[in-house]
């Protein structure tokens, strides 16, 4: 199961979207963010790390749609809900929120980030800068303890442009993001459809 990616992602995203702008205020409601990803896994025993890609779109206060293209479609999304997963336009998994509690404590983050209320990234994670570099290690009282990684390191620019997220075994993930954009909404109509499917 991909689980294990998703609230990672989900963490980057809200990253990308908010603590790593020059005015995270200026994310305004309504407004929506897109781009693209290339993720590496990289897995002890193997030579090479496994590759997937695809396109994201963050609608805050709404939820997010990631969506792996290559090399397998599979469409995962996230709400205040819970989080729905698709293949080839059927449903493979539905997960409520109530059995995830994780799940919430990092929505509760984004929507904090979001509004600019940055502080709350310190009171679940260490968090330290080195110029361009973050480096965020879960607090242990930061009810972050469940989360699937030991410690996220990113690159930001204007928006985050690497995440590599090291879990507990000694794996690793690194998600390069490219051609991000922030505009004003409406959703597409697909896209709209998916969050409305997943937050029933």
């Amino acid at each position: 199961m991909t689980f294990g990616r998703i609230p990672a992602a989900l963490l980057a995203l809200f990253l990308l979207a908010g603590a790593a702008d020059a005015d995270p205020a200026a994310i305004r409601p309504g407004d929506i963010v897109r781009g693209q990803f290339v993720q590496e896994r990289h897995l002890q025993g193997f030579s090479k790390p496994l590759i997937s890609e695809g396109r994201f779109v963050l609608a805050p206060g709404e939820g997010l749609i990631w969506t792996v293209q290559s090399p397998f479609a599979v469409t995962t999304v996230v709400t205040p809900a819970g989080l729905l997963q698709q293949a080839a336009g059927t449903e493979s998994l539905r997960l409520p929120v109530s059995q995830v509690p994780m799940m919430s404590r990092l929505y509760q983050m984004l929507d904090a980030a979001l509004s600019g209320n940055l502080g709350v990234l310190e009171t679940a994670f260490a968090v330290t800068r080195n110029g361009n570099r973050l480096t965020l290690v879960p607090l242990s009282n930061g009810g972050t303890a469940a989360v699937p990684f030991r410690r996220l390191d990113l690159e930001v620019g204007q928006f985050v442009e690497t995440v590599e997220i090291h879990r507990q075994e000694g794996d690793f993930d690194r998600i390069r993001f490219s051609d991000q954009r922030r505009s004003a909404g409406p959703l597409e109509p697909d896209e709209a459809a998916l969050l409305q499917s997943a937050a029933r």
